[in-house]
């Protein structure tokens, strides 16, 4: 192997992205979130938010930089690829929201926008959540698709600990 190929996968093994946190709230680690799919991490590596507020609405920002590539008709999940082009991420607003069928959730992006981490991707209305009993955790989701990944804390996390809007809590590195 010569020097510029080692050179070239060095660099690309040092490749890493950053998950910010989407809202205002607390930190809730995968396997704590009461759904078995997102616990079990079968849809994906990655971290969920808790919001403060448990009436009103609520906005929710990107966790990372990149392209909207997939807003489901029902407005609870946005799929965002990575600015690198090598994770899929998805952001599930809730838990058995799609059954709301879009009640509840404005979307202020539209398919193929660029977006920065920390804009404005839509906003939730929790009161209609709460009148269907519905958990309002945000999952943040890295897919199974994504190139080979490890996906970690930037920092030891405690469950239920503090975060803020756009606030660096995972990183993905290649």
């Amino acid at each position: 192997m010569s020097f510029f190929s080692n050179l070239f996968k060095s660099k690309q093994q040092n490749s890493q992205v950053l998950l910010v946190s989407p809202i205002k709230g607390k930190y809730v680690p995968l396997e704590n979130v009461s759904d078995p799919v997102f616990a079990s991490k079968s849809m994906g590596q990655g971290f969920a938010t808790r919001f403060n507020e448990d009436s009103g609405v609520v906005s929710v920002f990107s966790p990372i930089s990149g392209t909207i590539d997939n807003i489901f008709p029902t407005k609870h999940a946005i799929g965002i690829i990575s600015s690198d082009k090598k994770s899929n991420i998805l952001i599930h607003m809730g838990i058995d929201t799609v059954t709301l069928d879009g009640k509840g959730f404005e979307v202020f992006v539209n398919e193929k926008s660029k977006i920065n981490a920390g804009d404005l991707i839509a906003k939730i209305n929790l009161d209609v959540l709460k009148e269907k009993n519905l958990i309002s955790d945000i999952m943040v989701l890295v897919l199974p698709d994504s190139e080979k990944l490890n996906i970690s804390p930037i920092s030891e996390l405690n469950a239920e600990q503090s975060v803020e809007v756009n606030e660096p809590l995972f990183e993905v590195r290649y």
